[in-house]
């Protein structure tokens, strides 16, 4: 099961991403706040601070309502220091930025669905994640 807990705060999204944790979630959706857009390194921090709160594999949703998005190069290196960050959802021209730069393994989601998203735009960030969430 993958829940989404992504929330207008740090503190909340914590809260949320433990509460599904705890409830026996698999994987969490994570959404950075939306309200007011992060910088790249706050951005960064967030994604650290939510990794470090749980055990369970995360799934960082990169919409275009976030910013810029993340760049490629912050995905790969937040996944070899974090080693819960195995999955990324990926939307709109943030999606385009990372088919412009190679290919990259799908989850194997498929058409789950999330909140009504397909899966079909989800790719796997960490050599060592599965695909059996």
């Amino acid at each position: 099961m993958i829940i989404s807990t992504g929330s207008g705060s740090i503190f909340t999204t914590i809260q949320f991403s433990r509460y599904a944790e705890s409830k026996g979630a698999d994987c969490l959706m994570v959404l950075p706040p939306r309200i007011t857009p992060l910088s790249l390194k706050e951005l960064i921090r967030f994604y650290e601070r939510v990794a470090d709160s749980v055990s369970i594999p995360i799934m960082i949703q990169d919409a275009d309502f976030a910013g810029p998005g993340i760049p490629p190069k912050v995905y790969a290196d937040l996944s070899k220091r974090l080693s819960n960050l195995e999955f990324a959802k990926l939307v709109g021209e943030v999606l385009q930025k990372w088919r412009d730069i190679g290919p990259f393994r799908p989850c194997g989601f498929g058409s789950r669905t999330v909140g009504g998203g397909p899966f079909d735009n989800c790719f796997t960030l960490s050599a060592n994640s599965g695909t059996g969430v």
